[in-house]
């Protein structure tokens, strides 16, 4: 594979873009990773660059998935928006 994906990864631990980045290795994807801890690093990153997909988590405190979506749409970017979303664990 030739091309490098490039991805924005709406996290609260950098730790998450190491885990991210070994998962797509598995997949013999090669992906440059950032990480966009907050609005405002988001909101840089996304006017500093162009990016091929975010990835958000829905367990953000205080900046959900949807908010995430609202920022990308008002940085008037067209770029998919990948929502991880834990299991419901069953009692």
């Amino acid at each position: 594979m030739g091309d490098t994906l490039r991805v924005l990864l709406v996290c609260v631990e950098e730790d998450t873009v190491r885990q991210l980045e070994a998962a797509l290795a598995k997949g013999d994807v090669r992906a440059d990773i950032q990480c966009a801890m907050g609005a405002g690093l988001l909101r840089a990153a996304l006017q500093r660059e162009n990016f091929d997909a975010l990835i958000a988590g829905d367990g953000m405190p205080g900046f959900p998935p949807l908010k995430v979506i609202s920022t990308v749409l008002e940085c008037g970017l067209d770029v998919p928006v990948i929502v991880l979303v834990e299991p419901a664990h069953e009692a």
